[in-house]
């Protein structure tokens, strides 16, 4: 009775190993696929700084500021 039982899990068994592969391969491209990017565009240096000051003087005073953009 076992055989006969193991018989007929044996597709089910082996289509849920294939998606648990597929999902293990979906995983890695996900985290692969921004490193990769990130390493053709230059890697660290390539990102852009924007640097913004702003002050005001006193309670109601006007704020003026300044964007710096590296």
């Amino acid at each position: 009775m076992a055989g006969i039982g193991i018989s007929y899990a044996a597709p089910g068994l082996i289509a849920m190993a294939n998606a648990l592969w597929a999902l293990v391969v979906l995983i890695a491209v996900g985290v692969a696929l921004p490193l990769l990017a990130r390493v053709s565009r230059g890697g660290a240096g390539a990102t852009t700084h924007i640097t913004q000051n702003i002050t005001a003087t006193g309670l109601f005073g006007r704020a003026t500021g300044t964007l710096s953009n590296r």
